[in-house]
């Protein structure tokens, strides 16, 4: 995709002619919330937070006056979370908004006993689930884990409790490991009340009412203060994080916004950057794997899906969602395309990643009995069709060598003493195979 400002100022020119209809996408039409955790402020997504945790959802239901300005709009009237620390929100954020696709910058027991404990208050189950994982993959002191189990309901380490009450350390007080066992019994026997606070109280929760912080001074986090852009694909308009885009993409969003005499692209409905030659249900894709990676799997895409993902991920420069496609179009059995012709072209094409994908296409093709046409020939483009074409004569070469003559009339023979050493099928595969890896070997383009 190529854009520079002065077509983005021309298309953004006619968009927004009133004779265009634009719709707004149901999910990837970001409303902010401000948040403020002790001192520092955060700006996030509110779709995520109502979309993932009941929690969240009742709490924006909560009626509020409309003679104030509603909680978390801005940075002067932010949703107060008292009772929790900026570093723990920060830490949540990490695994519920990751800024870079795959990539959770966490890596210590606290810090996900942080994700545990928020997403454990807050239900937010997928992220629960999360640190759960992640933590049974780290080295937890046993009595910490049963204390872990207990304290935020973890069914799967009740064999953790019992472990920690048969085999506890000498030093470790009975009282201790009893009172953890009982604790859990008393949950299970439903007796125990729930960590859950009514939504809408003050006891370290948040505070619902608008709350004065006027006189105040508050910091942005560094991280997850995010700022909304508004981006138009075909006749559909997304407003989405630009922080999460930027991050995860090399292609740089700035320099198709910037106009002398009029508002910047991207600022509102009516100035939207203008993605062109991108398919919105392409687009919408790429943006539920990015925003939804707990949501979204990738087995659920055909491979034509799959393919016009990685087209758009390679576009917009998505390197590392383009990586997971493409780990995914390579361990698929189905071919990319009916016609063997399009499937070495696109294999070719992405060829850094779909070497698998590659090296099988161009097998069936030079193996094809059909010879190939001047409008395939064109279609692999050139570098590509020399060396088919090379293989093609090269695998003749060898079926004249394998009935006793070569085209030059002479004869080969492939026994010694008399006897057979390989299977000719079987040789001229593998003699096969060994050309097309290393006349595709990456470096030899």
């Amino acid at each position: 995709m190529t854009a520079t400002p002065q077509s983005s100022a021309a298309a953004s020119i006619d968009i927004s002619s009133s004779s265009l209809a634009r719709r707004k996408d149901d999910t990837f039409f970001f409303d902010e919330v401000v948040f403020l955790v002790e001192d520092t402020l955060f700006k996030v997504p509110r779709n995520i937070f109502r979309r993932e945790s009941e929690h969240f959802r009742n709490m924006f239901d909560i009626p509020q006056s409309e003679e104030v300005t509603l909680e978390g709009t801005c940075d002067e009237h932010p949703l107060v979370l008292l009772g929790y620390k900026a570093i723990d929100f920060q830490r949540f954020l990490k695994v519920l908004l990751p800024l870079q696709y795959g990539l959770i910058d966490l890596s210590s027991v606290e810090e996900w006993v942080s994700v545990l404990m928020l997403s454990h208050i807050w239900d937010f189950p997928t992220v629960k689930k999360r640190a759960i994982k992640n933590l049974d993959s780290l080295h937890i002191d046993s009595m910490d884990k049963a204390t872990l189990a207990a304290q935020y309901e973890i069914d799967g380490w009740l064999h953790q409790i019992l472990d920690a009450v048969a085999r506890r350390d000498p030093g470790t007080e009975l009282e201790h490991v009893v009172r953890i066992a009982v604790d859990w019994a008393i949950k299970n026997a439903g007796i125990r009340q729930s960590l859950y606070r009514p939504v809408g109280t003050r006891n370290g929760d948040f505070i619902p009412a608008n709350t004065s912080i006027q006189g105040e001074e508050y910091k942005r986090d560094e991280l997850y203060y995010l700022s909304d852009v508004v981006i138009q694909v075909e006749s559909t308009i997304f407003r989405v994080p630009r922080e999460l885009l930027e991050y995860n993409s090399a292609y740089p969003l700035g320099y198709l916004h910037w106009h002398q005499n009029r508002p910047l692209d991207g600022t509102d409905d009516e100035h939207p950057i203008l993605l062109n030659r991108l398919k919105m249900d392409d687009f919408r894709q790429l943006l539920l794997i990015l925003f939804y990676p707990g949501d979204t799997t990738f087995s659920e895409l055909s491979p034509g899906s799959l393919m016009s993902l990685l087209e758009l991920c390679t576009t917009v420069q998505f390197t590392s969602i383009r990586t997971a496609v493409a780990d995914k179009l390579e361990a698929s059995s189905e071919p990319l395309f009916p016609d063997l012709v399009d499937s070495v072209s696109f294999a070719f094409k992405h060829r850094d990643l779909l070497t698998t994908r590659l090296h099988r296409s161009v097998h069936d093709l030079v193996r094809r009995t059909q010879p190939l046409k001047k409008a395939e020939l064109e279609k692999l483009g050139l570098d590509c069709a020399i060396k088919v074409v090379e293989l093609r004569e090269g695998v003749g070469f060898m079926i004249c060598c394998s009935r006793g003559r070569s085209r030059y009339g002479c004869r080969f023979d492939h026994t010694v003493n008399g006897h057979a050493q390989v299977d000719e099928s079987e040789r001229m595969e593998l003699d096969l195979s060994s050309a097309i890896f290393k006349m595709f070997k990456p470096g030899n383009y």
